[in-house]
């Protein structure tokens, strides 16, 4: 999609843990997210660094399903798995995870996330309270009319420009983006309900960690 400035860079930041402090303490992971860390930056990286040990567990779990094995066989399948016992040191397995495809109601949470940051950017928390019920009919019950309902207030610039101030959509690898079929974005994709594996992960991981608005 067109975008009038490109998202801004982002750098790592530093997750050196407390001294004397172990990484699988409750402590260590209160301070991570009192101290600002985010660990999905990570997993932006276009050279991940797979876990081996985790990445052949998880393949030996998809080859013993037939359905999943038939998927990996034909490029049908993508995985993007993240271990959070160490929340300072993740570590990750993949299959495909730059693959964008069509991901139905999974989009929604983009409408969503554009619709709680744009009450906070207007100072209008009341947009929360008007749409309480359409918000919880989009969730709740994947409802297709709430969530037009929602997409028609809101507008196509507050979804766009959410997923790219959080990195979850790139131009290069496609990510995560929800849009009516009469307003797509450009002819490089299919549809214009598409997520890939890398950012659907970082979305709910970023939610977990309070790194979401």
């Amino acid at each position: 999609p067109a975008v009038e400035a490109p998202a801004p860079e982002l750098s790592a930041p530093s997750l050196q843990p407390p001294p004397d402090a172990h990484p699988l303490d409750a402590e260590d992971a209160l301070w991570l997210y009192d101290s600002g860390g985010d660990t999905t930056t990570e997993l932006l990286s276009r050279e991940l660094d797979v876990d081996t040990e985790l990445q052949a567990d998880m393949l030996a779990v998809v080859n013993s399903i037939p359905e999943f094995r038939r998927a990996l066989a034909s490029d049908r399948l993508g995985l993007f798995l993240v271990d959070l016992n160490d929340p300072l040191n993740l570590r990750v397995a993949t299959v495909r995870p730059d693959w964008e495809t069509f991901t139905a109601s999974l989009s929604k949470i983009a409408v969503l996330l554009a619709t709680v940051q744009k009450a906070r950017d207007d100072d209008d928390p009341d947009l929360l309270v008007r749409r309480k019920e359409e918000l919880d009919l989009m969730i709740k019950r994947s409802k297709n009319p709430a969530t037009m309902a929602i997409f028609g207030e809101v507008g196509f610039e507050a979804m766009r420009d959410s997923v790219y101030r959080y990195h979850l959509y790139d131009d290069e690898l496609g990510g995560l983006w929800w849009t009516p079929n009469h307003n797509n974005r450009t002819a490089k994709t299919r549809g214009s309900i598409t997520a890939t594996p890398r950012m659907a992960t970082r979305y709910f991981l970023m939610m977990e960690q309070g790194r979401l608005l």
